[in-house]
């Protein structure tokens, strides 16, 4: 039998844990980035990604509904160079003086730029969004600033040794806002996709699970190199899905789905996946709120034992 005064005890504690507001948890929450959904990467564009089309587009903005459907926050990244720009091969030069080809590489204080032919240049009509805009869609420019470039969503301009990278902002927002499930697509996927999603990785480590959809996803190069960032993404800790439709069954995305087999998630509709991450959340949601609860019981019992000694010293 417990004595009364453990009773009482427990009831102190109980109403102090009553009491109690968690400060260092709050509800995780999903979200969706779309990454550098410009007119200059589509197939009309300036810089064309292979594959980069109207039903890609389609499949994105599809995908966006349904999310916001379910009140899942949208966000975008763009690409907003000035003509100035050291990502743009014309305006580097060899040791002759003629203008660099098309994905050199080159540094260019501190900064490792490839350089591209001209795009999504400021104000212009390829810099603009191809995919729906929501009124509020929070948009993250990079690459705006002419020494250098960069690939992820998180930084204006990467440098080679990581010091003075500058923020787009993406980083804060999703402390802000305790993001945990970000759901990924966009262009291009080895490149801009792939530095964004590492850099999620990179800066939120296990906090931060990024889900990425491969049928609004295209990328650039070569189909080997597109499975190669898959691989790097997926060893970082990524997750990728394929929504099984026949309209988004074609040689680019056949090929991924072979050459990377049981490591891609084939799922029968978006809806199943979105709702299945959803449920997800609401487990860790509630799974840290017991947490957070059984320890605020422990320094309640912990002070409370603490004021029961001092008053028998006294």
């Amino acid at each position: 039998m417990y004595s009364k005064q453990y009773l009482l005890h427990t009831l102190f504690a109980l109403a102090l844990l009553a009491s109690y507001s968690p400060t260092t948890y709050t509800k995780p929450a999903v979200a969706a980035l779309g990454v550098d959904w410009q007119y200059d990467f589509l197939t009309t564009g300036s810089l064309p990604v292979v594959g980069a089309d109207k039903k890609v587009v389609e499949s994105a903005n599809g995908f966006r509904a349904l999310l916001r459907g379910k009140g899942i926050k949208t966000m975008l990244s763009a690409d907003h160079h000035t003509r100035q720009s050291k990502s743009f091969s014309k305006n580097n030069t060899d040791e002759n003086g003629e203008p660099l080809p098309d994905y050199s590489q080159v540094m260019s204080n501190d900064v490792l730029v490839k350089t591209w032919p001209e795009h999504c240049v400021q104000d212009s009509d390829g810099a603009k969004i191809a995919i729906e805009v929501f009124e509020d869609d929070v948009i993250f420019y990079k690459g705006d600033i002419d020494e250098g470039d960069s690939y992820s969503a998180f930084f204006r301009i990467k440098h080679v040794t990581g010091n003075e990278n500058i923020e787009t902002g993406l980083k804060d927002y999703c402390k802000e806002n305790n993001i945990r499930h970000l759901f990924v697509d966009g262009l291009a996927l080895n490149v801009c996709v792939k530095d964004s999603v590492l850099d999620a990785l990179l800066l939120f480590g296990a906090e931060m699970k990024p889900h990425i959809r491969l049928n609004s996803c295209r990328g650039v190069m070569s189909r080997e190199a597109e499975v190669q960032a898959i691989e790097e993404m997926i060893d970082a800790g990524a997750t990728f899905f394929f929504v099984d439709k026949e309209e988004d069954r074609n040689d680019i995305t056949n090929y991924w789905l072979n050459a990377l087999g049981n490591k891609i998630n084939v799922v029968s509709s978006d809806e199943e996946y979105v709702d299945s991450i959803i449920l997800q959340d609401k487990k860790e949601d509630k799974e840290a709120n017991a947490a957070e609860e059984e320890n605020a019981l422990l320094e309640a019992i912990e002070i409370e034992a603490g004021n029961k000694s001092r008053n028998t010293q006294c």
